[in-house]
């Protein structure tokens, strides 16, 4: 895997995340350098608004995304299942 096809998005980050919640096709389309399979690493879900709703817009929307993500809590990753069912593990 190239490096360039990696993404960290720490959204801990307060502009990060604003411009995530504000347009998270733009945000992501932004970050993709080729149409190679593009893996982002999404660090503190938890912060961002509406999450799961945009988490589901971004795995629809995009077939060579792929999101790994994380969460201080274990509470908001069971809720993310709501809107991600049949789209992860």
């Amino acid at each position: 895997m190239e490096e360039e096809c990696i993404h960290y998005v720490n959204f801990e980050d307060d502009l990060t995340k604003l411009k995530f919640e504000e347009t998270p096709k733009e945000f992501i389309e932004f970050h993709i350098l080729s149409k190679r399979k593009q893996y982002f690493l999404m660090d503190e879900v938890q912060y961002v608004k509406d999450i799961g709703k945009k988490l589901k817009l971004i795995f629809d929307s995009f077939e060579n995304v792929k999101l790994i993500i994380t969460d201080s809590s274990s509470f908001n990753m069971i809720n993310l299942g709501a809107y991600l069912v049949g789209r992860g593990f």
